[in-house]
């Protein structure tokens, strides 16, 4: 959402917008799919589905996880604390900067999480040690970043778009614990994989 303000700001003509939308969906699918590939293919400890030791960690991170959004644990997240450039728009105008935009969001955990799931697709992928599946699951998580930008001028009544993200701020603690079940009940899913094998 971060960066669907500036880029319909920066991008009123539906033309400009396209490009600079496509541009950012495929600025961050490239780092997506490099960051899980490379993720999965740097992994020496085992695959999450062959080795029960990489598995309970798996859970026990995704458990923590789940408990850091419904409880509000102030757990920090391994991330680096900034955000994209906002003044690439004016650097580079509005399609290059939203590549820019994309490939900074693409690589996932270069810029702030708002919840804990970011970060436990990093650890999937990781723990998945096939390139492939790695490199699918940060596509995957891209692919929901990127929808927002390309759905939310739908969503807006109009070009002001602050109402409208007050009343997601309103939400916050709503989001963050349906995040938290969505948490445990991945969590579930895996034990269960685990140990049907």
């Amino acid at each position: 959402m971060g960066a669907l303000t500036p880029l319909v700001q920066a991008a009123p003509q539906q033309r400009v917008w396209l490009k600079a939308v496509s541009a950012y969906t495929i600025g961050g699918a490239v780092t997506s799919a490099c960051v899980g590939f490379v993720l999965a293919l740097t992994n020496p400890i085992g695959s999450l589905w062959t080795s029960p030791g990489v598995a309970a960690v798996v859970v026990a991170l995704v458990v923590l996880a789940s408990a850091r959004e419904a409880l509000k644990w102030p757990l920090p997240l391994p991330q680096l604390r900034r955000q994209t450039n906002h003044l690439w728009v004016k650097r580079f105008g509005p399609t290059v900067a939203a590549l820019l935009w994309g490939a900074d969001l693409g690589f996932t955990f270069t810029t702030w999480f708002t919840y804990a799931g970011g970060a436990i697709v990093i650890v999937l992928a990781f723990a998945s040690s096939q390139p492939t599946v790695g490199m699918t699951l940060i596509l995957c998580y891209w692919a929901g970043r990127a929808l927002n930008v390309w759905f939310g001028p739908y969503l807006f009544t109009s070009r002001d778009t602050s109402h409208e993200l007050c009343l997601i701020n309103v939400q916050a603690r709503r989001l963050q614990l349906m995040h938290a079940a969505a948490l445990g009940a991945l969590a579930a899913v895996i034990v269960y994989i685990v140990t049907a094998q």
